[in-house]
């Protein structure tokens, strides 16, 4: 109760909760472009997750030298503001030019300016409230409600048919949504106060140096991390792992979406329920992991995850029924939650206090990396195979192959682990 007299923290997580849900509308409205305009590819797909992607990897240094040096609740509003006026301009640009690499151009500029707005966000809250342990859980909370709810009713908002009879297709009506939800969300963080410390002046050629040294940096941890993996064949396995997750993921991504929305003629209203039954198993998941690491610890659930994948991968290419699908959605995401969770609780364990930070650090590299190089190639491949095969054939073919890799290379890892081990 005492929570709910956190004027501040209640004022920002309606913000937040309002602005989460927007930017999931804005991920339906997207995957609703690609399926009425570019049915039948991959690699629209493909860059769509680079160039959402591609700004974290590219920008951290720079929105964190942003949230410390201007006025972190003036960079919230005028952040938001921007984002409420290229969202809404998206559906015009798109109608009049017909050209989605202008529609990636505003998508890479939309969440460039994300980061800085996340970072001042939590930079924020040990101004705004007393306990930032339980405004975090709170934030946190609340903040996976409303991806979940986004994304149910993004999918559902964007295949309504009463759009078209008013003139509209749904992903117009789902960005100019989002638009306003960013406003609102501005509006309400207008009235949040808080003591701000004086800002020392902001110099361009400081967010020079933080980029150099941002990059070194990446280069260090990179060659920190191989050379520390190395020598323990634990983590090495892990991590070895981590690259097989990041093709299942985007596999999901890349190949899953289009099918499951256009040969299976599920829509965009179809992926929006996946990602809500999802979001359940990862729930479930996250929930009954401590019970199940303590009875198989986390290296035999990493082993049990990619296999359980590929078979449900293979299993979806089978089944039609709707309902037995969202089983298999529900399944995954229980497993996908033990086997984050796994990652990261291993890492914990087995990693010095001293270095810790660091394996982290090359992990989410790794992470980000792998899974740009994923999508990319297999939308590559897929536009390739289209040549010679029907689509659906692409898809079940590249499922087929990337489950067969996935397990193979499982086994193999497991099975140099064993070796090792004697």
């Amino acid at each position: 109760m005492k929570l709910l007299r956190e004027k501040n923290l209640i004022l920002l997580s309606i913000a937040q909760f309002i602005s989460l849900f927007g930017d999931r509308l804005n991920n339906m409205a997207l995957v609703g472009i690609l399926g009425s305009y570019y049915s039948q590819s991959t690699f629209v797909f493909s860059g769509l997750a680079i160039f959402i992607a591609l700004p974290s990897i590219l920008f951290s240094p720079i929105s964190g030298i942003i949230a410390d040096k201007i006025n972190r609740k003036k960079i919230m509003i005028t952040i938001e503001i921007l984002r409420a006026l290229i969202v809404f301009l998206i559906p015009f640009i798109f109608i009049k030019f017909k050209n989605i690499v202008l529609i990636y151009f505003l998508i890479f500029l939309l969440y460039s300016l994300t980061l800085p707005f996340n970072n001042a966000k939590m930079a924020s809250i040990p101004q705004m409230v007393n306990n930032i342990y339980t405004a975090n859980a709170f934030l946190n909370t609340t903040g996976r409600l409303s991806i979940a709810l986004g994304i149910l009713f993004g999918g559902v908002i964007v295949d309504l048919y009463i759009w078209q009879k008013l003139g509209f297709e749904g992903w117009q009506i789902a960005f100019y949504i989002d638009s306003l939800t960013y406003l609102i969300s501005a509006f309400i963080i207008a009235f949040i106060t808080f003591e701000e410390q004086k800002k020392n002046n902001f110099e361009f050629q400081e967010i020079i140096e933080e980029e150099k040294s941002f990059l070194k940096k990446i280069i260090d941890d990179f060659k920190f991390g191989i050379k520390y993996i190395s020598k323990d064949k634990f983590l090495s396995f892990v991590f070895k792992c981590i690259i097989l997750t990041m093709l299942i993921i985007s596999i999901s991504y890349n190949v899953y979406l289009p099918y499951f929305q256009q040969n299976l003629g599920f829509g965009t209203k179809g992926i929006g329920i996946v990602g809500g039954f999802l979001g359940i198993g990862f729930i479930i998941g996250s929930s009954l992991f401590p019970i199940i690491a303590k009875k198989l610890g986390e290296i035999k659930i990493i082993i049990i995850s990619h296999i359980v994948f590929p078979i449900l991968f293979v299993l979806s290419l089978f089944v039609s029924n709707f309902f037995v699908l969202m089983l298999l959605f529900l399944i995954g995401g229980f497993t996908l939650s033990n086997l984050l969770i796994s990652y990261d609780t291993f890492i914990q364990a087995v990693s010095d206090d001293s270095i810790r930070g660091r394996l982290f650090s090359f992990k989410e590299f790794l992470w980000s990396f792998s899974f740009l190089c994923f999508v990319f190639l297999i939308g590559i491949f897929g536009e390739i195979l289209k040549i010679f095969f029907k689509f659906e054939n692409v898809i079940k073919s590249i499922i087929l192959i990337a489950s067969a890799i996935v397990i193979s290379l499982n086994l193999i890892f497991f099975n140099n682990l064993k070796t090792n081990k004697k």
